[in-house]
């Protein structure tokens, strides 16, 4: 199995420097930018045991990876991504993508307002909000379409405004500074 792929590192000057990495029948190669000596690992020259050990790190780190949301992403949504990839790595594949023809799961984003519309919405009447659980059963029992037309909705559509909104910590970077660092 041959596998390729490009990781970005800051150094600690803050530079950006890229980083490649393939495998290919159990050698791993990882190639640096700027001309810098490979690192070749041959799978083979470790134990049986030590590669059980990287097999089950890699698997923690793979499933752990779909925890990695955007900020305000709920414990629930969390767990459904890790259960999305552990489902896909099941079905054969090392990551799945979405193949354009509308079937792709709904944004993150449209769940997040939605929770967030009926929580404020409670509050406003003084009656408790449903628990997360509850809420996405809910969500998840309606159809694709339903669930994309709650982005029209103005009180939805206003809080993933908000939702959208970068934080102060990034506001203040100037991109075009950072991508011009970035050769772009």
């Amino acid at each position: 199995m041959s596998a390729k792929s490009n990781l970005i590192t800051a150094d600690a000057d803050a530079k950006v420097r890229a980083i490649t990495a393939a495998s290919d029948a159990g050698i791993i190669t990882f190639t640096f930018a700027d001309n810098l000596p490979s690192i070749t690992i041959n799978s083979a020259d470790f134990s049986d045991a030590m590669r059980a050990e990287f097999l089950v790190h890699g698997i923690i780190q793979k499933i752990r990876d779909g925890a990695a949301l955007p900020k305000g992403a709920t414990l629930v949504e969390k767990r459904d991504a890790m259960i999305a990839i552990l489902d896909t790595i099941r079905e054969g594949n090392w990551s799945k993508r979405g193949n354009g023809d509308g079937d792709s799961p709904v944004s993150g984003l449209i769940y997040r307002a939605y929770r967030q519309f009926i929580v404020e919405t409670c509050a406003a009447k003084s009656i408790a909000a449903p628990d997360e659980v509850k809420t996405r059963a809910a969500y998840d029992a309606r159809d694709r379409a339903a669930k994309l037309a709650l982005r029209t909705n103005p009180a939805i559509s206003a809080i993933m405004e908000t939702l959208r909104r970068p934080s102060t910590s990034v506001a203040n970077v100037d991109t075009d500074a950072l991508l011009a660092e970035l050769g772009a």
